[in-house]
């Protein structure tokens, strides 16, 4: 039985697959004076999410976990409003995804299938505080990476929830060229690097945004808030999180003739993020049960009361499993 074949068809669509969270690693990062650093890391994100709308650019980069090295091809555009992102895979069965705005889109050429969705749209807590406390920043000197000047800042998890982080950042655009995902022994399990990397103009990227494979044929939305930022009809809930966790997003997707319902949860401290999916077994669907792991995706699973629970995200095992023995159903 494969490890993938263990996890609801949505989680490893929804988890695996989105760029493997390539998205983050992939947005301009705006380069900190080293004394202020360590006082500045909410900023920092702000600023990720900010600079991501100023630089077009086309490149290669290789994505490793585990014994698994993938070649991506990327191109951004982004006109100081709005941005687009398209991946294309170079090894490997042939995929490509698209993402604009909150709106994502799939391709696999090999099962001429697409999918689409959307990420959502809730609005986030203040984490100020809950980074400064399980997070630290510090430099750690200069690189090169794709024959381009870097600067090396590392984000240090304070505990055994989290991971941490080591960035190499572009002097000249502060984009990120290359990110490791370590864990508490500083091990890298999870590697993105570019080999090369070149600036465009935003018509030329713009022009290239089109996903191959327009006949094939496109599910409906994994998932769609049932009202944005308010909690629906739920039937589940978690009864303990690690510190700094937040319930960001909690929503129901009701049942149709060809899907059952099930609750989807998103947890996150502010730069960490967990999914909770919950939904009914059926006789022809296979469970999860216990840990399950890939790169820096870890993933815990239960049944409870004939419901499959997973718990899954870029976190260590302790936290999923921490997490999935805490879902119950609600009083």
């Amino acid at each position: 039985m494969g490890f993938k074949s263990c996890w609801p068809q949505r989680v490893v669509m929804g988890i695996k697959y989105p760029v493997f969270y390539i998205v983050l690693l992939l947005l301009p990062f705006h380069v900190l004076a080293n004394d202020t650093l360590e006082h500045n890391l909410r900023n920092w994100l702000d600023v990720i999410t900010a600079s991501a709308l100023k630089h077009s650019y086309e490149g290669i980069f290789v994505y490793r976990y585990d014994a698994q090295i993938m070649a991506m091809q990327v191109v951004h555009s982004a006109d100081g409003t709005n941005e687009q992102e398209k991946i294309t895979s170079l090894s490997g069965p042939e995929h490509q995804i698209l993402q604009q705005g909150r709106s994502l889109a799939l391709n696999f050429k090999e099962s001429q299938r697409a999918l689409q969705g959307s990420q959502s749209t809730e609005q986030r807590p203040d984490f100020d505080e809950t980074l400064m406390v399980h997070y630290g920043v510090n430099a750690q000197g200069t690189d090169r990476i794709a024959g381009r000047e870097t600067r090396v800042v590392r984000i240090v998890a304070k505990d055994q929830y989290r991971y941490g982080y080591d960035l190499w950042l572009d002097l000249q655009t502060n984009l990120v060229l290359r990110s490791d995902m370590v864990n508490s022994k500083g091990d890298i399990i999870e590697q993105v690097m570019f080999t090369e990397i070149s600036l465009v103009d935003f018509e030329h990227a713009q022009a290239q945004m089109s996903v191959s494979g327009d006949n094939a044929h496109t599910d409906k939305p994994m998932t769609k808030p049932a009202v944005s930022g308010r909690i629906v009809n739920v039937e589940w809930q978690i009864g303990e999180q690690p510190e700094g966790f937040v319930l960001t997003s909690h929503y129901v997707k009701p049942a149709s003739k060809i899907q059952l319902r099930y609750e989807h949860m998103v947890l996150t401290d502010g730069l960490a993020s967990v999914s909770v999916f919950i939904e009914k077994v059926t006789s022809d669907s296979e469970s999860l049960v216990g840990q399950r792991k890939m790169g820096a995706v870890n993933a815990f699973g239960r049944v409870i009361n004939d419901y499959q629970v997973t718990v899954v995200g870029d976190v260590p095992a302790v936290t999923v499993k921490l997490i999935a023995q805490s879902v119950r159903l609600k009083s």
